[in-house]
């Protein structure tokens, strides 16, 4: 491990049978930081996070959690996370303290499990009541509350904050950042870019098994290029889509152009004169267009259209 990584996974592949579903990752993750897996879903990301706490055995390289093989040395790198699964689910009719009051004597935590819960949001009626008769957000609340318990150096999330309502999510921001301004480190999966630009100190593009990109959002986005998104509102994308292709060969400063939830994208590497993008749009039939900074989501599309390359 590097000096102070509190994970570091090595060279990790996951194959079943002739599917491979993890190339040769490479991520460490330093001590009071998050960072941020994105991709589409089947990318990989959680068996990464099945493999990198040791209940997945990969096909070949590591995972060491404050310096513990989690494979070889499960028992003691056990004792350094928490864990939240997607698909996690716990007896429905188990109380909510009953689960907290189990998991403090399993794991010898001593956090107080009301001030936790209190910290996501859970009040003293959801404390006491059946699991069962819990939202999907306050489910997955309780779940998330579990993974801290113990205050772990390092917490693993998978796609935490789905199903939760927009205050919930920022409730669960300030607790993740106060963790990290505390010394923890969280790794945390989600499709909610927006979320993941603001609030992650770093980020990795996990596409068809294989990282595509890692580092500082602001650095990310320098380094595939990207400094101007121009989104054009219009009834007929194809079309535009269509004389973009005509026009586009050997156009300067073109990073990709498509569309995107019915409008049409074009991301550049500088921004783009008035004139030059009339030509460029032939204007058409477009309704509403402005232009902004390219951002997290920008290159995650960028990523996609680069993995669907022959």
């Amino acid at each position: 491990m590097t000096s102070n990584a509190v994970m570091e996974i090595r060279e990790m592949s996951k194959r079943y049978g002739t599917k491979t579903v993890l190339d040769e990752i490479e991520l460490s993750v330093e001590p009071g930081e998050v960072v941020g897996l994105i991709g589409p879903n089947g990318a990989g990301k959680t068996t990464l996070m099945e493999c990198a706490i040791g209940i997945t055995k990969p096909t070949s390289g590591n995972s060491r959690i404050m310096n513990f093989d989690t494979w070889t040395d499960h028992a003691q790198a056990s004792r350094h996370y928490g864990v939240q699964f997607q698909t996690t689910e716990l007896p429905p009719f188990t109380r909510v303290s009953d689960t907290f009051w189990f998991f403090r004597r399993a794991f010898v935590a001593n956090e107080n499990p009301r001030t936790l819960c209190a910290e996501f949001g859970l009040d003293e009626s959801h404390y006491r009541s059946f699991f069962r008769t819990l939202s999907g957000g306050e489910r997955r609340r309780v779940l998330i509350a579990l993974a801290f318990l113990g205050d772990p150096p390092i917490v693993l999330l998978d796609e935490p904050t789905a199903g939760m309502d927009p205050g919930a999510r920022s409730q669960f921001w300030e607790a993740v950042r106060r963790r990290r301004d505390a010394g923890r480190s969280i790794v945390c999966s989600s499709h909610a870019l927006e979320d993941m630009e603001v609030n992650c100190d770093r980020v990795a593009f996990l596409v068809d098994g294989t990282v595509r990109a890692s580092g500082r959002v602001a650095d990310i986005v320098e380094r595939f290029g990207a400094f101007m998104t121009y989104v054009i509102a219009t009834p007929n994308p194809q079309m535009i889509l269509r004389g973009l292709e005509m026009q586009i060969d050997g156009a300067d400063g073109m990073v990709w152009f498509g569309q995107v939830q019915g409008r049409v994208l074009l991301i550049t590497s500088k921004a783009l004169a008035e004139p030059s993008l009339a030509r460029m749009l032939n204007y058409g039939e477009i309704s509403h267009r402005y232009f902004r900074k390219s951002n997290l989501e920008d290159i995650y599309h960028v990523c996609m259209a680069a993995s669907e390359t022959p």
